[in-house]
């Protein structure tokens, strides 16, 4: 992930921010660079869950949703930080 960051940082998609309620820590932030590829990574999100459709049933794909729903929930509910950065695309906590 580290690495991830990094080259994210280097290409300008992303910058790092100090955490104002936490010292220890560093915030990731999309910047404007990062923001215009928001499409490009939606559309891309689409063809992965198009592809999961293709290779299992509609009931599989509504359960493999909703398990990932309940997964967030429950880091909402042990980490309200972490929830109040949890967005989709086309939410942002920057805007």
């Amino acid at each position: 992930m580290a690495q991830s960051v990094r080259r994210l940082e280097q290409a300008r998609y992303l910058e790092r921010r100090a955490n104002r309620s936490d010292g220890r820590s560093q915030l990731i932030v999309i910047i404007e660079r990062g923001k215009a590829v928001l499409p490009v990574a939606a559309d891309a999100g689409d063809a992965i869950e198009k592809r999961w459709a293709d290779l299992t049933s509609p009931e599989e794909l509504e359960t493999l949703r909703h398990l990932l729903h309940h997964l967030l929930d429950r880091i909402g509910e042990a980490d309200r930080e972490a929830a109040s950065r949890m967005t989709s695309i086309g939410e942002s906590p920057l805007d």
